[in-house]
C-alpha cells in the first residue's frame, strides 16, 4: 500500500445540512442522515472490508456494524441513534481503479439519498396536488444537493482542491419564495406571495399538514401542523429532514437498514413516539430545576405530582365554568366534539416521553418529566398555547388574540406552576433562592481534536484510530452521566446539548478521557479543544451552532493555540461575555477553578454582586482595554481584595483572599491583561442554578 492507492472522500455540504435547523429533532436528523450517507459510501468504497478503511477507525462503531450486518433478515430491528461516522474518510483501493471507486461512492450517496427522499414524497406529498411545479422543484433540489468529492493520492489534498474530483451537477439558482429554514432554497408550493399567490401557497401547506396528520393518525386533523408549524414553508431538503422520522417503520427499516431507536426489541407504538419526540432546548434548560425539585427537597415529589394532576385535568376539557385549556397529546387520539364545543387534543402531556432523555437517565424520568419543556416556564405556557391555538385555527401565528377564556386557562396553569415553584423553593442566599424557577438557559458543546495530523504524519495512524475508538465508546457514557444529549459523537468530534449545572464538568471529563486514551496509545501530541455557548432556549439553533463553531475554530484553536476552552454567554440582548483559556493554567485545571468561583458567588451573592459591579464601574478605567497589564500579581490581588472586603467583616479575609487569587488567575488573559468575562460567566452560572450539585452546595 502507498499513498497512490489511497482514495480520500468528502461529502458535503455539512454546515448547510446540519446547521440549518429549527428544532432539536431537525438538528439530530441532519447529523444522523449525513453520518448514514457517509457510512453507505464507506461500505461501497471498502467493498465491505473494514480493514480497507484507513480513516476513521471503525472498530466498535455501532453505525458501521449496523450497515454491514449480514444477519439482518428484514424484520424490524433497533439500531444506532447517534451519528458516529464523519463526512470524510480514506480507503485503500489497491488493485482497483480508484477513479471508478470514487464514482461508485458518488452514485451510492445519490441513490441512498434519493431513495429516502422518494419515500418521503410518496408517503406525504404524492397526494397533494395543489402545488405549482412542486415535483420539478423537489427533483431539482434533491438531485443537486450533495457534493461528493474524492481524490486518489496524498492525503494532504484534504487541505486543498488541487486534485479533487467534484461532481458535475451543482445547485441551480433558486427563485420564488424561499424556505423558512434553508433560506437559499425555494419552498415547495411554487407560488409567490408577492405575485398574489399567498392564498394558494397557504392552501398547499395546509394540504401537506393534513397529509402528515392522516399518515400519523389515519385521519385529517389540525394536529399535523404541530409537526409542520403554520409559519413553516420548507424546501425539499428541509422537509426530508423533518419528516423522515415519521415514515412507516417498515419503510424506514428498508431504507436506513434499521430503526434508529434504543433497545433490543421494537414496540411499534413506542418506536413511533421515540422517533417523533426529541428533547427540546426548553426541557434541557429546565433540567437542573427538575432534578432539584424532584429529588432533593422535602415535599418536592408531592408538589410535582400535584402539578401533573392539574395539567391532566385541564387536558380533559373544561375544569370549571370559567376556563378550558385543551392541552393536546399526539398519542391520545380523542375526537373533536363539535356539539358541545370541546376539543380534547392533548399535545403537551407526553411531548417529551419515550425520548433520548429516558434512555440516558431512566432512573430520573417519570411522568412529570414527560411534560413538554415549555410547561416549566410561565412565558412558555402562554407562548405554547398561542402556537397551538394558531395552528388549530389555521391562522398565521400571532395574528389573532387568544380568547378570554383561554387567557384565564393560561393564567390558571401559571398559578399552579407558581405553587409548585414555591413548594420546591431552595434555601440559602438570594442566588440560591433564584432557583425557585427554572433557568431558561442551556449549553451547547462542540469539541474537536488538535494535532491529529502530526500523529498521522509520524506514521501512528493505527494508534490514533485505536485511541479514538476508545474515546468514542466513553464519550456517550460521559454525556449520559451528565444528563447530556449527544447529537454527534465520532472520532475526535463531539456535538451535544447539556444542562447548565453539568456542562463544564462534562467538557472537562471528555477532555481528560481523550488525552488519557491518546497517551495510552503513545500519542503525545493530540489534545482536545472546545467551544461552549450558554444560550436561551428560544434562541434560534442556527445562531447557537454558528457561535459554537466560531468559538471552537477561531477562538480556541486559531487565536489561543489549541488545547483550549472558549465559552460565550448569549442572552436575548446579544453576547454578554466571552472567556477563552487553556484547559490548565499554571498546571491547575481551569474548570474546577471556574466551578469553585461559581459556588463562592452562589454562597455569598451580596459580595459577589457588589464586587462585579464595582470592578465594572469604579475601576472601569483601570480595566478598560487591558491597560492594567502594568499591575503585578500581588498588586492586582490586593486591589481585588480591597474591593471584596469593602464595608465587610474582616474575619473571613483569608478565605476572601483565596477567592481573589482564583479570580485573578481566571481573569488574566494570555497577554497579561485583566478581563472580567470569566467572573461574569461564574456570576451567570450562580444566578441560573449552575451551582446545583457542585461540591460545597446544599441541594
Amino acid at each position: 500500500m502507498t499513498d497512490a492507492t489511497i482514495l480520500h472522500v468528502k461529502i458535503g455540504p455539512v454546515q448547510t445540512f446540519i446547521r440549518q435547523a429549527r428544532r432539536t429533532r431537525d438538528l439530530w436528523a441532519g447529523s444522523f442522515l449525513l453520518s448514514w450517507l457517509s457510512g453507505k459510501a464507506m461500505v461501497v468504497a471498502a467493498a465491505g472490508d473494514e480493514e480497507k478503511i484507513e480513516s476513521p477507525s471503525l472498530a466498535g462503531d455501532a453505525m458501521w456494524a449496523a450497515l454491514t450486518d449480514k444477519t439482518a433478515d428484514g424484520s424490524l430491528a433497533a439500531g444506532p441513534t447517534v451519528a458516529t461516522l464523519p463526512n470524510h474518510f480514506s480507503v485503500d483501493v489497491q488493485g482497483r481503479d480508484g477513479g471508478q471507486v470514487g464514482n461508485d461512492v458518488s452514485d451510492t450517496v445519490a441513490k441512498a439519498w434519493k431513495a429516502l427522499a422518494d419515500a418521503v414524497w410518496k408517503t406525504f406529498l404524492e397526494g397533494v396536488g395543489s402545488g405549482e411545479n412542486t415535483r420539478v422543484i423537489w427533483d431539482r433540489q434533491i438531485n443537486h444537493f450533495w457534493q461528493v468529492s474524492w481524490s486518489v493520492g496524498d492525503g494532504a489534498v484534504f487541505a486543498g482542491r488541487g486534485s479533487w474530483r467534484f461532481p458535475k451537477a451543482g445547485r441551480a439558482d433558486e427563485g420564488g419564495d424561499h424556505c423558512s429554514i434553508m433560506g437559499d432554497y425555494q419552498e415547495l408550493s411554487g407560488y409567490v406571495r408577492a405575485k398574489g399567490g399567498g392564498k394558494e401557497q397557504d392552501a398547499f401547506w395546509d394540504d401537506v399538514r393534513a397529509s402528515i396528520s392522516h399518515v400519523i393518525y389515519k385521519k385529517d386533523q389540525a394536529n399535523g401542523s404541530l409537526e409542520l408549524g403554520r409559519s413553516e414553508r420548507l424546501c425539499a431538503i428541509a422537509l426530508v429532514k423533518r419528516l423522515f422520522p415519521l415514515l412507516p417503520l417498515k419503510t424506514l427499516q428498508d431504507i436506513i437498514g434499521w430503526i434508529p431507536v434504543e433497545g433490543e426489541r421494537i414496540n411499534e407504538g413506542t418506536a413511533r413516539k421515540w422517533l417523533r419526540k426529541y428533547p427540546s432546548t426548553a426541557h434541557m434548560a429546565a433540567r437542573p430545576w427538575l432534578l432539584k425539585s424532584k429529588e432533593h427537597l422535602p415535599g418536592g415529589k408531592a408538589a410535582l405530582d400535584d402539578y401533573l394532576h392539574f395539567v391532566k385535568e385541564m387536558a380533559k376539557g373544561p375544569i370549571s365554568a370559567r376556563s378550558e385549556f385543551p392541552i393536546p397529546d399526539l398519542d391520545l387520539q380523542e375526537e373533536y366534539n363539535k356539539a358541545d364545543g370541546q376539543e380534547i387534543v392533548r399535545l403537551l402531556i407526553k411531548s417529551e416521553s419515550d425520548n433520548r432523555q429516558r434512555n440516558l437517565r431512566p432512573q430520573d424520568i417519570d411522568e412529570f418529566l414527560d411534560l413538554d419543556g415549555t410547561l416549566f416556564f410561565e412565558d412558555g405556557i402562554a407562548r405554547r398555547r398561542a402556537e397551538i391555538q394558531a395552528n388549530r385555527d389555521r391562522d398565521p401565528a400571532g395574528s389573532r388574540p387568544i380568547p378570554e377564556q383561554e387567557r384565564e386557562a393560561v393564567k390558571a396553569l401559571q398559578e399552579e406552576l407558581a405553587k409548585l415553584q414555591k413548594a420546591t423553593a431552595p434555601d440559602g442566599g438570594r442566588r440560591q433562592r433564584k432557583m425557585v424557577k427554572a433557568s431558561p438557559f442551556y449549553a451547547l458543546l462542540r469539541m474537536d481534536g488538535d494535532n491529529i495530523g502530526k500523529e498521522l504524519q509520524a506514521g501512528r495512524g493505527k494508534q490514533v484510530s485505536a485511541a479514538l475508538t476508545l474515546f468514542t465508546a466513553d464519550a456517550g457514557d460521559i454525556l449520559s452521566q451528565h444528563y447530556g444529549l449527544p447529537i454527534y459523537v465520532g472520532g475526535d468530534d463531539v456535538l451535544a446539548l447539556l444542562p447548565l449545572h453539568r456542562a463544564l464538568l462534562a467538557a472537562e471529563e471528555l477532555r481528560r478521557v481523550f488525552v488519557k486514551h491518546m497517551r495510552s496509545q503513545d500519542c503525545q501530541e493530540p489534545t482536545l479543544s472546545a467551544g461552549m455557548v450558554f444560550a436561551h432556549y428560544t434562541t434560534p439553533l442556527g445562531t447557537v451552532l454558528d457561535l459554537s463553531k466560531e468559538l471552537l475554530e477561531v477562538e480556541a484553536k486559531a487565536n489561543h493555540g489549541r488545547n483550549s476552552l472558549a465559552l460565550a454567554l448569549l442572552k436575548s440582548s446579544g453576547e454578554a461575555a466571552r472567556f477563552v483559556t487553556k484547559w490548565c493554567r499554571d498546571c491547575n485545571p481551569v474548570v474546577p477553578m471556574l466551578t469553585d468561583l461559581t459556588v463562592a458567588f452562589a454562597q455569598d451573592d451580596e459580595r459577589s454582586s457588589s464586587l462585579i459591579h464595582n470592578l465594572q464601574s469604579r475601576l472601569a478605567d483601570l480595566f478598560r482595554d487591558g491597560t492594567d497589564g502594568r499591575l503585578g500579581g500581588d498588586d492586582l490581588i490586593s486591589l481585588l481584595l480591597a474591593e471584596r472586603m469593602r464595608g465587610k467583616d474582616k474575619a473571613d479575609r483569608e478565605r476572601a483572599r483565596a477567592e481573589m487569587e482564583q479570580l485573578a488567575a481566571l481573569c488574566r488573559t494570555k497577554d497579561g491583561a485583566f478581563r472580567l468575562d470569566a467572573a461574569l460567566i461564574a456570576k451567570f452560572l450562580a444566578d441560573n442554578g449552575g451551582w446545583y450539585g457542585l461540591p460545597g452546595m446544599k441541594p
